[in-house]
């Protein structure tokens, strides 16, 4: 009987998500990511953690504050030193469940016929979500103070992930420019002790409702 309850209360919960998905808009996106990776200890005077990335993402809008969206991101790598003495790089994915979005202020709308239409939206969010992320630091000479020690270190972990973004979303129904600024927080451990991949990063993007 336990089993069967079991089943049940799955089988209640997978329809519920199917009716809201199908009542939703689902949307991809694609986007240029400009990050600063924030490496967590001891940087030095000079050290630049700025990379270049792209995002990937598809998600389902229920409304105009909730979403649910699954994205890659590659956040890039910083290199540092007159022969990269010091690496450090980024990639996550994961499912998020995001509460406010660029609808949360509409500053223009019209309408060009039907189905088409123009819209400027301003919005500010919090994500949360099950995020897998690796990373990897390679720390060389000059460096040997940072982060642990002269070597390689590497983080394939699977966490919850959470952050906070602001945005601005121009359509053209059904397709959209996105400019956002993202921060990002998920707990790794590279083998010397627990702590964050942290990223904060710009999107310049194109988004297309279906």
């Amino acid at each position: 009987m336990k089993g069967l309850r079991g089943l049940q209360f799955i089988l209640v919960v997978a329809l519920a998500m199917a009716a809201l998905i199908a009542r939703a808009e689902p949307y991809v996106a694609a986007g240029y990511v400009s990050s600063q990776l924030n490496p967590d200890s001891g940087l030095p005077p000079g050290f630049d953690s700025q990379a270049v990335g792209f995002t990937a993402r598809f998600g389902w809008q229920f409304n105009d504050y909730f979403t649910m969206e699954a994205d890659y991101t590659d956040y890039g790598e910083s290199r540092n030193g007159s022969n990269d003495e010091y690496l450090y790089s980024g990639q996550g994915g994961g499912l998020f469940a995001t509460l406010g979005n660029a609808r949360l202020i509409r500053l223009f709308t019209t309408t060009t016929g039907q189905s088409s239409y123009r819209t400027v939206d301003l919005g500010v969010y919090t994500r949360v979500g099950l995020v897998a992320v690796k990373s990897k630091a390679t720390i060389g000479e000059g460096y040997e103070n940072l982060s642990g020690g002269e070597g390689s270190y590497s983080a394939d972990d699977n966490d919850i992930g959470y952050g906070l973004g602001a945005g601005i979303l121009v359509s053209y129904y059904p397709v959209g420019f996105f400019l956002e600024y993202n921060t990002v927080r998920v707990p790794v451990d590279y083998g010397r002790g627990s702590t964050y991949f942290e990223p904060d990063y710009w999107v310049a993007g194109l988004q297309f409702t279906f």
